[in-house]
């Protein structure tokens, strides 16, 4: 068990360079003078989402210190991520069931993969969190 936890911490940093690709599609269209801005910005929202994913699969327990400086109680916080998550995930229901011939509409299987992966993000940050409330008590 210890191993494929480890393999799946180590697994995580494939993260990195999809961050990378995706701030490169984001920046893409300044690059060649804005030829097909949907299709990068839907390739920035999917390697994002993606990168997202793969973070959620760093162990928790590794980031002591940074789960100690991060979680403090604060509901806030907590209530906007899911509050992001859910405007992500309806805003791209919204999009795929009204523009479904658009080119538009790719975006929203984009979305989707974006809000899969805050979802992954939101249940890594509270197992950080109850690692950290664990260690103080």
């Amino acid at each position: 068990m210890i191993k494929m936890k480890s393999f799946l911490h180590y697994l995580s940093f494939v993260q990195i360079p999809l961050y990378l690709l995706g701030m490169y599609w984001f920046i893409h269209p300044a690059l060649v003078g804005g030829k097909d801005i949907l299709g990068d910005i839907n390739a920035a929202l999917l390697a994002l989402g993606v990168a997202l994913s793969f973070s959620s699969l760093s162990d928790p327990s590794r980031n002591r210190a940074l789960a100690k400086k991060v979680f403090k109680a604060n509901r806030i916080k907590w209530l906007t991520r899911m509050l992001l998550l859910m405007i992500i995930l309806l805003f791209a229901m919204a999009v795929f069931l009204s523009l479904a011939e658009n080119k538009i509409s790719e975006i929203s299987t984009s979305l989707f993969v974006l809000g899969i992966g805050l979802m992954a993000n939101l249940r890594q940050l509270v197992e950080m969190n109850e690692s950290a409330q664990a260690q103080e008590g």
